[in-house]
């Protein structure tokens, strides 16, 4: 699968019309290939050796862990790379008007969600 990086402007409302369109183009495509390799299974399951069932369990493994990286991928339309998130510390003390202060500790997150 090829991916290819874009670097564009856009008016702020097509953001999230653009996330759309990709998300449903990713759902399809997934969609597509898991019911090709669900047909085949429903077709000879009963005639079929166990390699073959496990090849074809297998591919419709990897469907989806392709549309769970292309989804990942479209994280930073939302959430930009750079984006500075405060992590929640369980040691919090509420000020004078009954507010917690936060957490002073900064988390920036990668695309994939992961803290640096």
């Amino acid at each position: 699968m090829a991916f290819k990086r874009l670097n564009f402007l856009i008016n702020e409302k097509d953001i999230r019309v653009i996330l759309a369109r990709s998300l449903s183009s990713i759902l399809s495509r997934v969609s597509d290939n898991i019911n090709e390799n669900a047909s085949l299974l429903n077709e000879d399951l009963e005639n079929m050796e166990d390699s073959e069932v496990l090849l074809i369990l297998s591919k419709m493994q990897k469907h989806y862990q392709r549309a769970i990286a292309e989804i990942d991928n479209l994280a930073p339309i939302i959430l930009p790379p750079d984006t500075e998130v405060l992590k929640d510390l369980s040691d919090l003390k509420e000020d004078s008007l009954g507010v917690d202060g936060g957490s002073e500790e900064t988390v920036s997150l990668t695309s994939d969600h992961s803290e640096e």
